[in-house]
């Protein structure tokens, strides 16, 4: 059938154009026959295909994913704490499609490798670290599949790694004290992992009155001489260093009496 178009010049001239017609049809997609290719997903564990547009076959919804745990939400620098990854996969990953559950679990402390440990037969992997640095730490476990068509699942956890507790103990040489008697302020620290090292801050309420270096013992000395006479709030603060967490000793209250007088009869 031809289309025609008229285009009128005159009262008796008649211009008509024509073209044959095209049958118009809406192409169809290509059907996907690229066959499926087994995927491991850590979030969302159903099957999938790489190759698009491929509908899940259910004979072969085959995942994998992993867990991660730890002891304790927080640990003491340099003490062990115990992380368990738990490896899972699909009973038709896992044998009936002739895939073992094995290949490796790495463990991270954010980017850093802090062990690597061999899955079998998907039985939970253990690490024990230990840290060399307080703060927050976010750990990560990584399930390597052994087979190339996997992907790898990856589980976290966020635990807080503390200095060790640093008691600090306050006295005084000598108190109730004389105006211009020389009274030391003697400070002991006491650590499980280590002698305390670094600095002291003694403090008459809020204005500091010193600084001592904490000995190879774990203490530190403060003399102070023409304490004014009163009633003085000495606390001592320790910095801390690398292991040892900062601290500030109890109040200690010491009280200055004014000279004796001497009386003298003429």
């Amino acid at each position: 059938m031809n289309k025609c178009i008229q285009f009128v010049l005159s009262a008796s001239i008649v211009l008509c154009l024509s073209w044959p017609s095209v049958a118009q049809t809406n192409p169809q997609p290509e059907a996907n026959t690229a066959l499926p290719v087994l995927q491991a997903f850590s979030h969302n564990p159903e099957f999938f295909s790489e190759a698009g547009g491929v509908s899940p076959d259910t004979n072969f919804n085959c995942w994998s994913s992993v867990t991660l745990t730890s002891s304790a939400p927080s640990v003491l620098l340099i003490e062990a704490i115990t992380l368990t990854a738990q490896v899972n996969m699909s009973n038709n990953c896992n044998g009936e499609s002739g895939f073992g559950c094995g290949g490796n679990v790495v463990f991270y402390d954010y980017s850093t490798v802090i062990g690597t440990v061999p899955v079998v037969n998907c039985q939970p992997v253990m690490i024990e670290p230990g840290f060399q640095t307080a703060g927050r730490h976010r750990l990560k476990a990584t399930f390597q599949p052994p087979e190339d068509h996997f992907r790898e699942s990856t589980a976290y956890v966020t635990i807080e790694v503390d200095k060790w507790p640093a008691p600090t103990t306050l006295s005084s040489s000598v108190n109730p004290s004389t105006v211009g008697q020389d009274v030391t302020f003697s400070v002991s620290i006491t650590s499980d992992i280590d002698s305390p090292t670094g600095k002291v801050k003694f403090s008459d309420g809020t204005k500091a009155i010193g600084i001592a270096t904490v000995d190879e013992n774990g203490n530190a000395t403060l003399t102070k001489k023409n304490l004014a006479v009163g009633t003085h709030s000495i606390t001592a603060e320790y910095y801390g260093d690398s292991l040892s967490a900062k601290t500030t000793s109890e109040v200690l209250t010491q009280v200055v009496n004014s000279a004796a007088s001497t009386a003298s009869l003429k």
